[in-house]
Parts: C-alpha cells; sequence; structure tokens
C-alpha cells in the first residue's frame, strides 16, 4: 500500500509542476511579436484604413508548450476571448480547428467563437460572408486557430 501512495504523490506533484508556466524567451519573443503586431493593427484601424494583416506560426513539436504559451498570452490580454454579448468586441478569438477540416467546419467554428453559433446547415459561402461580416462588426484583430496543421490535410 505504500509504493501506491508514493505513486499517487508523484503524480500529483507531476501535475503541480504541469500546470506551472515559467516564461522563458522564446514565449517573451512570442510577446513581444503578438504587441508589436497588436499595435500596428490597432493604430491602422484607428485610421479607418485597412491593409493586409499580418500573423504569427508558432512551430514546434507536439507537447512543446505551443498551446500553453498561447493561451497564456491570451489570458494576459485587456480584452476577452470570448466575450458573452453578442454585440460586444472580441479583438480576439480563439477556437480549436475541427476535424474533418473543412473551410465549412472552419467557418463555423470561427461563427461559435464570434457567439453566433449556425442553427440550421449552412453553404460554406454564407458561412464564410457571415464570418468576414462579423470579423469586422466585432472588431477582431486576432484570430487564433489552434492545430491549425489540420488546415492543409485533403478533406
Amino acid at each position: 500500500m505504500t509504493g501506491h501512495l508514493e505513486i499517487q504523490d508523484v503524480d500529483i506533484r507531476l501535475a503541480r509542476l504541469r500546470a506551472r508556466f515559467i516564461t522563458h524567451q522564446p514565449y517573451r519573443n512570442l510577446q513581444e511579436q503578438f504587441d508589436r503586431l497588436l499595435r500596428r493593427r490597432r493604430a491602422v484601424l484607428s485610421l479607418g484604413t485597412y491593409t493586409e494583416a499580418k500573423g504569427i506560426a508558432l512551430v514546434g513539436a507536439s507537447g512543446s508548450g505551443k498551446t500553453t504559451a498561447v493561451n497564456r498570452l491570451i489570458g494576459k490580454f485587456a480584452g476577452p476571448a470570448a466575450p458573452q454579448e453578442r454585440n460586444a468586441i472580441a479583438e480576439i478569438i480563439s477556437l480549436q480547428v475541427p476535424s474533418p477540416a473543412t473551410l465549412k467546419y472552419v467557418g463555423s467554428s470561427m461563427l461559435h467563437a464570434l457567439g453566433y453559433p449556425l442553427e440550421r446547415d449552412k453553404p460554406a459561402a454564407f458561412i464564410w460572408d457571415q464570418v468576414r461580416h462579423l470579423l469586422k462588426e466585432r472588431r477582431t484583430l486576432f484570430v487564433h486557430l489552434d492545430e491549425a496543421q489540420d488546415l492543409s490535410s485533403p478533406t
């Protein structure tokens, strides 16, 4: 019985360690890039002009902490990532790319992240028109696509 309690204690300690986030240089680099893009995007939009949007691709091995780093970054962001009110500003939306990663399913997931889940089946063109409209209406600056590599899968 003693061996079982020791294993359980080790598992608890490991879980506590995994729940901790230690700021490191790659995270600071990500935060710096994010902050720079955020400032630039807000400046462009404040002038009422639109330019091509820039993005950040975070690449690393499975389990290397990419999702954890982005979630921490989004969590520190002043505005809510998924506001509860339908008309609220949503400067950041975050979603996991659905499987299968078809245009229709990704668009539907984006609508859901924007607070507008589809109630009926709609064609992909309609869904993406709604996504574009809502991104502009909710003043969305960043779209976080977790597991974006699934977008390249042929479906």
